[in-house]
């Protein structure tokens, strides 16, 4: 790609990104932009090699990755924070560069992804993210927020990382989920019915507003996923 190429397609990331973080309401500062913007560039890098994703293109990585990412951000109000089954850093890393006065703990078995993650950590000099290579039901430190994108199904994810929620500090699970997630929320409170030592405070549903994607020079609202909230 030809110098002028590339700097067009970095205005044309950046453009969409200021874009997707109105439509948030986020503001990040001259820094953030920069590392979230480098964040795509290393995940194409990367991805070319590991297969990190099936997201090809990085104007897609922004939209369905980096923004998909930043919309839980406004409802992180606790500072020690999970991301259990991370891939590629999403919600985690994505939310760990939008916040740094929180802690991040990326949690995935993949060694590939987990490597991709330190690299970038490195790269991008984030100092508020701990990364590490294992199994969920292997960690045993306590969170106050637990964070998954496509992790699991609703019932399992809580079941399986139960123990790791810091439930002195009345901590929570945040899974991000598709539109139409009313068959695992069901699912979840019928495993409560019949699992006496289970127990489910609250499970809130969020619809989200991701991100805008801009189709034939019109900015288009796109909603996709819902944030459920789970109190144990």
């Amino acid at each position: 790609m030809s110098s002028l190429s590339k700097n067009s397609s970095n205005s044309s990331l950046e453009s969409l990104l200021n874009n997707g973080l109105e439509t948030l309401q986020l503001s990040l500062n001259p820094q953030q932009i920069s590392q979230l913007l480098n964040y795509v560039a290393l995940l194409e890098k990367w991805n070319k090699t590991y297969n990190l994703t099936a997201i090809r293109n990085p104007q897609d990585m922004l939209t369905e990755h980096v923004l998909d990412g930043l919309s839980i951000v406004n409802y992180l109000d606790r500072k020690k924070i999970i991301d259990v089954g991370t891939g590629a850093g999403i919600p985690g890393l994505i939310c760990a560069i939008a916040c740094p006065d929180k802690l991040f703990t990326l949690l995935d078995s993949n060694g590939k992804k987990t490597r991709f993650l330190t690299q970038v950590g490195f790269e991008l000099g984030l100092k508020n993210i701990k990364i590490l290579n294992q199994r969920v039901e292997d960690c045993q430190e306590k969170f106050e927020i637990i964070t998954s994108r496509a992790f699991t199904s609703l019932t399992q994810m809580v079941v399986s990382c139960q123990h790791l929620l810091d439930q002195d500090h009345h901590g929570y699970f945040l899974a991000m989920k598709g539109p139409s997630v009313d068959q695992e929320i069901e699912a979840l409170k019928k495993f409560q019915r019949t699992e006496q030592s289970f127990s489910i405070q609250s499970i809130e549903k969020i619809i989200t507003l991701l991100s805008i994607i801009e189709q034939a020079g019109e900015t288009d609202p796109k909603t996709r996923h819902c944030l459920l909230k789970v109190c144990c």
